[in-house]
């Protein structure tokens, strides 16, 4: 969880934009709750042949809903996905001032392809879970709680059926938390190795054509290569199984409200435009649903690169620069100084004397 408390710790500098952003985007989802509202007053009119406004009254209604939506669409979007952009600048630029800091033997261990990744790649999954990762999460509250209130209030026993799916849902979503987020560790160390690997053969070319070895530079790359495509297509097949399962548990609970939604359209337990009205929320309700299954890919994601950068960035230089410069008097002297380079002893008994002047 400390990977979660770092993110939303960068969410709350830029809490002024985000939570206008967050504002706009709740009016969003509470107008697009208002339209089948509209939808059902102009058909029970239309059914029951009684009009107090025309049809060109709900139709002109419901495009200045559309504009509305569309309006503060482009706000939320430019604040939340904004903010999402700067914190990426800032996490950017904490790693690279970090970097300067450490010294030679942390470089002599970790691969420049590595490091190149993680300020790339994993930076890229961090900006994602930062906005539309934050956007999924508002869509996901918001429109179920207003949708499940709305249908409630059409026929309570109509959205307790369409409830039924949900635990299933739940268990899910569970399991495949678990797993996508080993997988794309898995992926996200394999993609450092071939960032590593393409570094070290572009730097080195000039070597490889002077001495003819394209075809041993080539197997030399391609094996990093398969290990990244098999690591993430991994990834991929589970993803491939997660999303149509989120579907498909969605599509019950369509199939469900047809049968028992139309019985009792018919017998005249609620009117057609209640019926309409009560598909539509359903409609409303099903995507934040099938969201819910992607803001677990995108928040796994993020949280498995937010905690590689952090294991980046804990690293502490050997000698640290305090800042301060003393002024040094007298005789410095080395007495059988030894010196060792990535393990291996270099130099041993080392003795100097440097006197004064």
């Amino acid at each position: 969880m400390k990977e979660i408390r770092k993110l939303l710790g960068y969410l709350g500098r830029y809490k002024w934009r985000v939570l206008p952003g967050l504002l706009f985007l709740t009016v969003v989802d509470g107008a697009q709750l208002v339209i089948p509202r509209v939808i059902r007053r102009a058909v029970d009119e239309i059914a029951s042949g009684t009009f107090t406004h025309s049809l060109g009254f709900y139709g002109c209604l419901i495009a200045l809903i559309g504009f509305l939506i569309a309006f503060f669409r482009f706000w939320w979007r430019f604040f939340i996905f904004g903010t999402a952009r700067r914190i990426e600048r800032d996490i950017r630029q904490e790693l690279y001032d970090h970097l300067l800091t450490l010294d030679p033997p942390f470089y002599a261990k970790k691969k420049t392809g590595d490091i190149m990744a993680h300020a790339t790649n994993d930076l890229d999954a961090v900006r994602m879970t930062l906005g539309i990762g934050v956007v999924i999460l508002t869509d996901t509250a918001v429109l179920i709680s207003g949708t499940l209130v709305m249908m409630i209030l059409i026929s309570p026993s109509l959205t307790l059926l369409s409830l039924i799916p949900l635990p299933a849902l739940a268990l899910v979503t569970l399991y495949f938390d678990r797993l996508i987020h080993r997988r794309f560790k898995l992926s996200q160390e394999s993609f450092s190795r071939l960032t590593e690997r393409v570094r070290e053969l572009v730097a080195g070319i000039r070597v490889i054509k002077n001495f003819s070895q394209e075809k041993g530079a080539l197997g030399y790359f391609n094996l990093a290569n398969r290990d990244y495509f098999k690591k993430y297509l991994a990834l991929v097949k589970v993803w491939g199984v997660f999303e149509p399962l989120l579907i498909f548990l969605a599509s019950m609970t369509i199939t469900t409200v047809l049968y028992f939604g139309g019985v009792r359209t018919i017998t005249g337990s609620i009117t057609l435009g209640e019926f309409i009205a009560f598909i539509s929320y359903l409609g409303i309700l099903i995507w934040p649903i099938i969201g819910l299954g992607w803001v677990v890919n995108v928040i796994e994601q993020g949280k498995t690169s937010m905690g590689r950068i952090m294991k980046l960035m804990e690293e502490k230089p050997r000698i640290r620069d305090t800042g301060k410069i003393r002024e040094i008097k007298g005789v410095i002297e080395f007495r059988n100084v030894n010196f060792s380079y990535n393990g291996r002893k270099v130099l041993e008994d080392i003795n100097l004397v440097f006197e004064p002047g």
